[in-house]
């Protein structure tokens, strides 16, 4: 509807016009002497003509007066209000009290002015009427007085995000003269009543930052352990932080939900500010990272299915204590990939896997060790000291990345410091695994060189705008030196002593 409707005043108009209508009936009754008696002279019963017309302008001047009190109120206190309160929606419950009270004032007020009614039998009307509210309408009246202190208790408010005890979750719509309507996540109605609400545990999930939650639900093959999933779900979750308005604290979390007839349920709950994003791209965020982490781990979600196998049937997920599993992890890695068939599974059966809780460090800045690490599951911050003294969070790393070669390969010190952000899953090569292969092959250390110089090289600045000549020399001069670095470090292997930490647990 546009704004040029005709069925709704201008703002200011809509307490204007009354209180002008409202004068002008003041000013014919005050005025009524030198009018009144012109105007009844025209009838045959002058007594009842004057009677009728002065309870007609008390009349309408009453209702007149209510009009206006209910445009003002809505002018300046309600407006007022919501203004004071950034925004936010006056609740429908309390207004519409008060406009009942005024509308029962001004029917009171005519009954007395203009019907002569006795105040005494009005108060006695009123009484009983109210007794026999509080003995039949007890219950309603329960949930309308529980509505007004929801209303005037400024903990809540429409809009906000809570949680009640009893697993009610949703969003703040709409309080009404019984029941107090919250939206689920999902979508659905729930009609709480207002007794019901107010005597409940409410948790308030939106903080003044303005908070938004948003929650998906995913399905995972009973075959998939509930502390993995949780663990790979967890781990997309946290790597959105920081996009789309996703913040850390309160933390994203994902736990197991229920079983299903194909797999177990598990519910992803995330924050963001509303200021930075809407929910849409939130949940195209996470369910984007979500399917990330899946793919990377070897899982997927649980669809109705039938499989039909001839033969052995294979496995549907990643399995890290299977060679083969292992062996797929290594070939993916950049620096392997012109290792034979042969050569990867050496390399797989010499990995060692751990399960690192989250805080975790596994690589210290400064540090000399002779590993390299990779991750298969979870994900991993990367720290820097800073020039004041203070540590920098300056990356992350997700499942499929490595780090710690230059150790392993070249005995550099370690360049920064690596932590579990979650439960991770990482796999752990020694120096001495690789020095066979090396060995067999020196030819595999060109190929290694050059496969950590463009690595090195890739985000170099100068680089960006050099020429393809410029670039490939930069590239052959990094790689020649690191060349001469690895066959020192392996040619001396034996004479090493193995400076390495114990892996982590």
């Amino acid at each position: 509807m546009s704004n040029s409707s005709p069925r709704q005043l201008p703002r200011p108009l809509r307490y204007i016009a009354p209180l002008t209508l409202l004068v002008g009936w003041l000013c014919l009754y005050l005025a009524r002497d030198s009018w009144l008696a012109q105007l009844v002279g025209q009838f045959p019963d002058q007594i009842a003509a004057t009677a009728a017309l002065n309870r007609t302008l008390l009349l309408a001047i009453w209702a007149t007066a209510g009009w206006t009190l209910l445009a003002l109120v809505e002018r300046f206190v309600w407006q007022g209000l919501q203004a004071s309160k950034s925004g936010k929606h006056v609740p429908r419950l309390l207004t519409s009290l008060f406009t009942a009270l005024i509308v029962l004032l001004t029917l009171s007020a005519i009954l007395v002015t203009v019907f002569s009614f006795s105040p005494l039998n009005l108060g006695l009307l009123v009484g009983g009427l109210g007794l026999l509210l509080v003995l039949f309408f007890r219950d309603f009246l329960n949930d309308l007085f529980s509505g007004l202190s929801i209303n005037l208790d400024d903990a809540v408010n429409i809009g906000d995000t809570v949680s009640l005890e009893g697993g009610h979750d949703g969003v703040l719509e709409q309080i009404n003269w019984r029941s107090t309507h919250l939206r689920r996540p999902n979508g659905n109605l729930v009609i709480i009543p207002n007794s019901v609400f107010s005597n409940a545990i409410v948790l308030n999930q939106t903080p003044q930052a303005d908070l938004v939650v948003v929650e998906l639900q995913a399905t995972l093959g009973f075959a998939v352990p509930v502390e993995r999933a949780i663990r790979v779900l967890t781990a997309a979750l946290h790597s959105a932080i920081g996009r789309q308005g996703l913040v850390a604290d309160p933390p994203p979390v994902a736990w197991a939900q229920s079983l299903g007839t194909v797999g177990n349920h598990y519910q992803l709950k995330c924050y963001f500010l509303r200021a930075q994003a809407n929910e849409g791209a939130v949940r195209t965020l996470m369910i984007t990272q979500v399917m990330r982490h899946l793919t990377a781990t070897g899982l997927a979600l649980a669809l109705p299915q039938q499989n039909v196998f001839l033969g052995e049937a294979a496995a549907q997920a990643m399995d890290w204590h299977n060679k083969a599993d292992r062996q797929r992890l290594i070939a993916n890695i950049v620096l392997f990939q012109n290792l034979t068939e042969v050569e990867l599974g050496d390399l797989a059966e010499a990995v060692e896997l751990s399960v690192v809780p989250a805080g975790t460090a596994i690589i210290t800045e400064g540090e000399l060790t002779t590993s390299m690490y990779g991750l298969a599951e979870g994900l991993l911050e990367v720290k820097l000291k800073s020039e004041k003294g203070g540590i920098l969070k300056v990356g992350t790393m997700e499942p499929g990345d490595y780090f710690g070669e230059m150790s392993m390969l070249a005995g550099e010190p370690r360049s920064a410091t690596v932590i579990a952000q979650v439960d991770s899953v990482i796999f752990r090569l020694r120096r001495a695994a690789l020095q066979p292969i090396l060995h067999n092959r020196p030819e595999l250390t060109d190929s290694i060189s050059r496969r950590i110089a463009e690595r090195q090289l890739s985000n170099s600045v100068q680089l960006m705008s050099a020429s393809a000549q410029e670039r490939e020399a930069s590239l052959a001069k990094v790689t020649l030196t690191l060349v001469g670095r690895i066959r020192k470090v392996f040619q001396t292997l034996k004479k090493d002593v193995v400076r390495d930490k114990p892996s982590v647990s």
